[in-house]
């Protein structure tokens, strides 16, 4: 059965909305619109009346809808945070970004993504709590229920990035109501997004917009301190449809311009219906919304309702009861193999139970009464080994032999560590080394928390040498107290 995925696309002036029925050997276009927001001086919401004219058009009933808002009134930032683990930069991401937002952090919604091709790198998108909450009630107004709520161009740059050029630098252009938002990719990772207004209707719009591009291309190159060249330069949105202003654009970036068409480049997405009133540069924002949540991927989301997995669980109720049923009886069939797998499996068990009691009349000729053997075994080779080490000096009941095997396994091959100094006192031990980042030393530090006997692992100091290539870092491991007390 088909799944019914909606996405829609809100602009200041527009709304523009595809339904996808996306099925196991192909996606077709069931049905699209778009929409003019009209304010006038009447008390009612222009968006919500906009959606509502919308939902008389499409058949949002048991439909996933995204839902994306203007990327003008989203606040993006590029942020460097020194670790990997998403809880822990959503702890840290409001303190560190709230010098640089224009409004309070607690009445904002914040999303990341980590741009792995620049190391402790990351994208954030703000917008303010009140506005998204404008947008969703509008939304309910109109009987829509959306599950994801993104900026606007973002899942079209993304998609054009990972499919179309997945290896260089690309830049996407999306222009509508007097807005320029460019979207800067690097090896299908979005670095870098701005949104500076551009009044179009001006004899230099031509000129400002070629400006605009070229200071975040600069802004690009100084924030990771390397070069951006794009490839490939793409259009979409309704703001750029003079001919001689894009003439103009492409003559001062001195790089031919293309238009985005997501239909001409995805064969396996089929239309139905009238295909001479599909515009590209209109529809294929809300195209890239629908596509972002029938192929379930990732982008900047200011709202979850439910899951991807959800909405679909949701939407194929009654086929998955049937096939409940049927695995019930495969199950059932199943049972008189486990049956004999079983039988089988014990007496593979008997036969090993007298190998291992064969196996420790051979080690320990010596004891006569042999009552659990493979339990007597494992306690007469830790007498055996206890009596082979020596004195273990450092916390009592812990052995430096342990100690060592533990940091060893905490660092790799490929990490370069170089360890200077180990001292074992009488309730802690102390390391010291140098390395190429604050990363390895998290690293390690979190491979240690994960050893046995470890209760506590601190990461006393990280500073960076004189020489700036080195970090010097020392950690602190305090042993579980009760290894301690039972030695």
């Amino acid at each position: 059965m088909p799944r019914s995925v909606i996405g829609i696309d809100i602009r200041k002036t527009s709304l523009s909305a595809v339904h996808l029925m996306s099925g196991f050997k192909e996606t077709t276009i069931k049905n699209f619109a778009r929409i003019k927001i009209v304010a006038d001086d009447r008390k009612t919401d222009p968006l919500s009346e906009g959606l509502k004219a919308l939902a008389e058009k499409l058949d949002f009933s048991n439909a996933a809808t995204v839902v994306s808002i203007p990327a003008h009134q989203v606040i993006f930032r590029n942020l460097e945070i020194p670790f990997d683990d998403p809880k822990k930069i959503r702890q840290v991401l409001p303190f560190e970004l709230e010098p640089s937002l224009p409004l309070a952090v607690e009445s904002t919604v914040i999303d990341f993504e980590k741009i792995k091709i620049f190391d402790s790198n990351l994208l954030t998108a703000a917008v303010e709590k009140d506005l998204l909450e404008q947008h969703l009630s509008a939304l309910a107004q109109a009987g829509i229920r959306p599950c994801m709520v993104v900026p606007s161009g973002y899942p079209l740059a993304l998609r054009l990035g990972r499919t179309a050029l997945p290896e260089g630098d690309c830049l996407v252009i999306d222009t509508e109501d007097n807005r320029l938002t460019l979207f800067l990719i690097a090896d299908g990772y979005i670095g870098t997004v701005r949104t500076p207004h551009l009044a179009l209707n001006k004899p230099d719009a031509a000129a400002t917009c070629g400006t605009l591009i070229h200071q975040a291309l600069i802004g690009f190159s100084l924030r990771f301190n390397r070069q951006f060249n794009p490839e490939k330069i793409w259009l979409t949105g309704s703001g750029l449809a003079n001919k001689s202003n894009l003439r103009q654009i492409a003559n001062k970036l001195q790089h031919p311009l293309a238009f985005v068409n997501l239909l001409q480049n995805s064969p396996d997405i089929k239309i139905n219906g009238a295909t001479a009133k599909w515009h590209p540069v209109l529809m294929d924002n809300a195209l890239s919304l629908a596509l972002l949540e029938t192929e379930g991927g990732h982008s900047l989301n200011f709202f979850k309702r439910r899951s991807t997995i959800m909405a679909a669980l949701g939407q194929y109720r009654k086929n998955l009861l049937a096939t409940a049923v049927l695995a019930a009886l495969v199950g059932c069939l199943a049972l008189g193999k486990v049956g004999l797998e079983t039988a089988q499996l014990k007496k593979r068990a008997r036969l090993l139970d007298r190998k291992i009691e064969q196996t420790f009349h051979e080690a320990f000729p010596d004891v006569k009464r042999v009552v659990a053997p493979l339990h007597q075994m494992k306690v007469g080779l830790e007498k055996e080994r206890k009596s082979l080490e020596g004195p273990t000096g450092g916390p009592p009941g812990l052995k430096m032999i342990d100690v060592l095997a533990a940091i060893s396994k905490s660092i790799d091959e490929k990490m370069q560590v170089r360890l200077t100094r180990l001292v074992a006192g009488a309730d802690s031990i102390t390391l010291a080394g140098k390395t190429t980042g604050f990363k390895v030393v998290d690293t390690i530090k979190g491979r240690l928390e994960k050893t046995p006997g470890f209760e506590k692992v601190t990461i006393t100091s990280a500073t960076t040498d004189k020489s700036g290539n080195q970090v010097q870092f020392k950690i602190r491991i305090k042993p579980a107290q009760s290894r301690g007390e039972s030695g």
